[in-house]
């Protein structure tokens, strides 16, 4: 199977993951207000059919990168339509600016710190693969018996003209997916310690998945 290939094979697998046995915490990805929508819609779903479901958020309430901070948020979620109980809010300890990068590391750090084995995370679509990929790296190094799962954002419109990545790229939520991938083969190219390859992202979900 040629790289495009197993490419698109990872995609699908993420965007259509498998349900989890079960969820020890869901943790929503951090985004722009432009995005955040598409992880609280899902968010709230996975909170509403699993009662009593813990909801992780980044704990940084530093709002100069595009994430509104975890006051804004957990505010939000309190309220209509959403409606999680403040007691279900779990924030993640962060002390910087949030990227993909940084949250993975910490959100890991918290699972193998708290005893978590079955963690689902939501990004929207565009962002979860390298989302997923990256914490696939992380867990590799730091917590290899954590169990990760994908819930995929709510599709918000796709031509709409957004901002994304620490509120520094705009372009269309469409445009955004080749942007992704080209920051995925980016980091990959920069060695397997910042971003593994897709295969092994993929043995991952067959390991995981037996």
């Amino acid at each position: 199977m040629g790289l495009r290939e197993l490419e698109l094979a990872f995609a699908t697998r993420v965007l259509c993951d498998v349900r989890a046995p079960r969820l020890d915490l869901a943790y929503l990805f951090a985004q722009t207000s432009d995005n955040e929508r598409s992880v609280f819609a899902a968010g709230a779903h996975l909170y509403r059919h699993n009662p009593g479901l813990n909801i992780g958020l980044c704990g940084s309430e530093n709002t100069n990168h595009g994430y509104p901070g975890l006051g804004a948020w957990r505010d939000k979620l309190f309220s209509q339509p959403y409606e999680i109980n403040a007691q279900c809010i779990i924030p993640i300890p962060h002390p910087n600016a949030p990227n993909t990068l940084s949250e993975a590391e910490t959100l890991v750090n918290y699972a193998k710190e708290n005893g978590t084995t079955h963690l689902g995370i939501v990004a929207p679509p565009f962002h979860l693969p390298r989302a997923f990929i990256t914490i696939v790296t992380v867990v590799r190094d730091k917590y290899q018996k954590l169990k990760i799962y994908n819930v995929v954002g709510t599709a918000l419109p796709w031509d709409e003209v957004v901002r994304h990545s620490q509120g520094v790229t705009t372009g269309k939520r469409s445009e955004l997916i080749s942007w992704e991938w080209e920051r995925i083969r980016k980091y990959q190219k920069e060695g397997d310690r910042l971003l593994c390859s897709v295969d092994d992202a993929l043995d991952y979900l067959n390991t995981r998945d037996r």
